[in-house]
């Protein structure tokens, strides 16, 4: 099993057993139970992104390779290579041309918000981008294959980028995770379709966070600061 992940890139759970990875250009599917795997299909990238792709922590510092995906249906997968986003159809394996938006940022994570009053079902994502001075930032919603709609924009001076969207179904409200330094690091609270977005907590670095699951007690989240002691902490 160390060998099959070795180079490789997680990408999303198909199911509980079967999850999608990225192995030197190729994407394949292992049943976690018997350790079989199945070859998908080959994806042409430059020389440049192929060896990132099989150095993670290159392709880490340099925000480049693969980063994230997300299943949207049982026949359809989105991930991110560079600044783009594609899609996947696992059934007949064929990979879109492509999304990039007008700034080329892109996303840390997708967003599923579903059952949140005054929003429509979908996948979003927020801005993500070396962005130090601040320049404006949107939320993303797809419409359809490699076609994404704006829904709302962080103006200029508000925040770098965008670390993730987290729906809230106890709250009935959707949580924006935003950083990096100074007031730029914070959550947020948006509310009937992005119409009411207002900061929760800003301004310092125990407020600045990336991965978050809502309880009926508050917001679990944990801390992400190159600078402090990171914790876990509930937003009640």
């Amino acid at each position: 099993m160390k060998r099959i992940f070795k180079n490789s890139f997680p990408i999303c759970f198909l199911s509980k057993s079967s999850l999608l990875f990225l192995k030197k250009g190729e994407f394949q599917i292992i049943d976690l139970t018997t350790g079989t795997f199945t070859k998908l299909v080959k994806f042409n990238t430059s020389f440049k992104e192929a060896i990132l792709t099989r150095i993670p922590i290159l392709a880490r510092i340099l925000r480049k390779g693969i980063r994230c995906g997300v299943k949207v249906s049982e026949n359809l997968v989105l991930f991110v290579i560079g600044q783009k986003i594609y899609e996947l159809d696992l059934d007949s394996k064929v990979i879109s041309e492509g999304y990039m938006t007008s700034d080329k940022s892109r996303p840390l994570v997708f967003s599923k918000i579903e059952c949140i009053k005054g929003f429509d079902d979908g996948i979003y994502f927020g801005g993500y981008k070396v962005n130090p001075g601040k320049k404006p930032i949107s939320i993303y919603k797809r419409i359809q294959k490699d076609d994404w709609v704006e829904v709302f924009q962080f103006p200029q001076g508000s925040i770098e980028h965008i670390h993730n969207i987290i729906a809230d179904p106890y709250k009935n409200t959707v949580y924006i995770l935003t950083g990096d330094f100074d007031h730029s690091a914070g959550i947020w609270m948006a509310q009937n379709g992005f119409e009411l977005v207002v900061p929760l907590l800003i301004d310092d670095q125990k407020y600045r966070g990336c991965v978050g699951f809502p309880t009926p007690e508050g917001l679990v989240y944990a801390t992400d600061s190159p600078f402090d002691q990171n914790s876990i902490r509930l937003l009640k």
